[in-house]
């Protein structure tokens, strides 16, 4: 059933993937130039106007699969050992992807620069912790249709 919990904790997951590619990581100025990071580029703020200075494709393609795993996993309601094993994997690809993004952020920014935080540096661990409850709740209705099989 697509009503249960673990499906809503895979659409949170789903969800906070898809506003990363529009949410910035951090921004830092250098060299009188404002800067940008997003999950998919660097970006240079010219005139009001924005360059993209560097591209990151390992992040956005690691995002992209992990967002379509969570909304594939939510369609998957009628094999639960099947979602586990599905929500096991999307936990190691976003920890992959949490990697190479802090990977990105530390070298791409210049030493002793300060950067500001954006919303799209908090939108991973809400990935992670919504998957990991989604494990829990996936878990916790396979041993209660298990425990309903023993009474029979």
């Amino acid at each position: 059933m697509i009503q249960r919990v673990q499906s809503v904790y895979l659409f949170i997951a789903a969800l906070a993937g898809i506003l990363l590619f529009y949410f910035p990581i951090n921004s830092y100025e250098f060299g009188g130039e404002k800067f940008l990071m997003q999950i998919s580029a660097q970006q240079k703020m010219v005139e009001d106007k924005i360059i993209v200075a560097q591209h990151f494709i390992i992040p956005s393609f690691l995002l992209g699969f992990t967002t379509a795993l969570a909304v594939f996993t939510i369609f998957k309601y009628n094999n639960r050992a099947q979602q586990i094993k599905l929500c096991f994997l999307n936990l190691v690809l976003t920890a992959l992807f949490i990697g190479f993004t802090v990977y990105n952020v530390f070298t791409v920014i210049p030493e002793g620069v300060e950067s500001v935080l954006g919303i799209g540096a908090f939108l991973p661990t809400v990935m992670l912790i919504s998957i990991i409850l989604a494990r829990r709740a996936i878990q916790r209705d396979e041993e209660l249709i298990k425990s309903a099989d023993r009474i029979r």
